[in-house]
């Protein structure tokens, strides 16, 4: 049978009256909802500014500590420069987008960034040590002095160096790389952080004269020595002295010190002993070596070498003491030609007394004007002297201790030196105013 239905018209208001209080409900809380929006929005606003400042300021600092500063003479070194802290500055750039894009986490991003920030101290040693050698080949190519003992590898790498055939490429590890081709063809690589692998040039060192020659003339030169009789006397280092042979050895080691030691040896064997570098080579690996007397080295390539230096010194001492030796003789010859020349300068007399009177006035004439001062000059080695009485303290002339020949000095002939000097004259050479004259007022 049919179902009547109807409406519970009291239960409808009742629904509708609860649903109206819910629609309020979520109309007034989405209209509080707006407004704390509008915060919202304002709150992620000034949250995104000092993220992006943080963010900023952190990508600032990583950058800032890849730069790379450097002074260098050498325009391709700058470029070296440059073109370096571009290749740290874009990979760092890349780590961060890498960080940011959540493709690296923080300990990625961090031992990464720390590889890269790490080669900075590294790269300023390399572009020194690429700076020094750059110096060194571009100066023994002026000069031309590179030594002959550079392998010639090394020799193409610095010629490609200095040509700008090298780059820097960052490798699959963030490290920097110098890599290129010499004009020969063959690759070169190096690490910026592997100072060591990267092989310098040099220059020939001087030559066994030049440098045992300042030794042979301190060996040569006479200084204070203490004879076994206790007597001293002044002489130089002889030859069989047990020192002489030992202070050269003892140059040769200084010599090594100061000069890069295998360098050293090498430059010595192949620029001035002659040697070969396939020579050179063999003899530097000998390992130790023992010499004649029992003194140890350590390669034979340094012993050989001392054995010319030893050589070179004990033949520059040999000349040196001879050249010396000859220069006095020579200095001999030449004073006693001076003596012969102004001996025949003098006039030819008859008689020896003639002579002997003319030479008394040449030796008179030379004289100062005489004083009681200066008498001494006048008066020596003629057996006459000044003297004075002890009572009145008048002065005489007197020769010797004869009181016989004693001679007062008087007060006019001691203010006129031209009376004195013919009182000097007559008593002590027999010259009188005939023979000699003196105008000195």
């Amino acid at each position: 049978m049919p179902i009547k239905a109807s409406l519970n018209h009291q239960l409808l208001r009742h629904a509708y009256t609860d649903w109206q209080g819910v629609y309020l409900d979520k109309a007034a809380r989405e209209l509080d909802t707006n407004r704390e929006n509008q915060r919202k929005l304002q709150e992620d606003l000034e949250q995104k500014k000092l993220r992006d400042y943080t963010f900023g300021k952190l990508k600032a600092d990583q950058m800032s500590k890849l730069m790379v500063s450097s002074e260098s003479q050498h325009q391709g070194v700058q470029d070296y420069l440059q073109m370096m802290g571009g290749q740290l500055v874009d990979r760092q750039s890349d780590l961060i987008n890498m960080y940011q894009a959540g493709n690296l986490d923080s300990t990625q991003f961090a031992a990464e960034s720390a590889k890269l920030q790490a080669q900075v101290p590294q790269i300023k040693g390399f572009v020194t040590q690429l700076d020094a050698g750059l110096g060194l080949y571009s100066t023994g190519l002026a000069q031309k002095n590179l030594s002959k003992a550079m392998n010639p590898d090394d020799d193409a790498l610095w010629r490609a160096i200095t040509d700008g055939k090298g780059e820097f490429k960052m490798d699959d590890n963030n490290i920097l790389v110098y890599q290129g081709k010499t004009e020969n063809g063959d690759d070169f690589s190096f690490p910026a952080n592997k100072l060591n692998q990267m092989p310098m040039p040099f220059l020939e060192v001087n030559s066994f004269k030049e440098n045992t020659l300042p030794i042979a003339i301190k060996l040569a030169t006479p200084v204070e020595t203490k004879l076994p009789d206790g007597t001293w006397t002044k002489q130089s280092m002889g030859i069989d002295d047990p020192r002489f042979k030992e202070t050269i050895r003892a140059s040769f080691d200084t010599f090594l010190d100061n000069n890069g030691g295998e360098l050293a040896l090498r430059s010595l064997a192949a620029d001035h002993a002659g040697y070969t570098r396939e020579r050179i080579n063999t003899l530097l690996h000998t390992g130790e070596f023992e010499g004649p007397d029992g003194e140890s080295y350590a390669n034979q390539l340094e012993y050989e070498m001392e054995q010319d230096w030893l050589a070179a010194t004990g033949q520059q001492y040999q000349n040196y003491v001879t050249s010396q030796f000859n220069a006095q003789m020579e200095n001999a010859n030449l004073q006693q030609q001076k003596f012969n020349a102004e001996r025949n300068k003098l006039p030819q007399f008859k008689t020896q007394g003639a002579a002997d009177r003319y030479k008394k006035k040449q030796i008179l004439e030379s004289f100062p004007p005489p004083t009681l001062e200066n008498s001494h000059i006048w008066l020596e080695g003629t057996g006459w002297r000044i003297t004075h009485d002890k009572k009145t303290n008048t002065p005489y002339l007197i020769k010797g201790n004869n009181q016989k020949t004693a001679r007062k000095l008087t007060p006019e002939q001691l203010a006129n030196p031209d009376r004195l000097a013919r009182v000097f004259a007559g008593l002590a050479y027999e010259m009188g105013p005939s023979q000699v004259q003196f105008n000195y007022n």
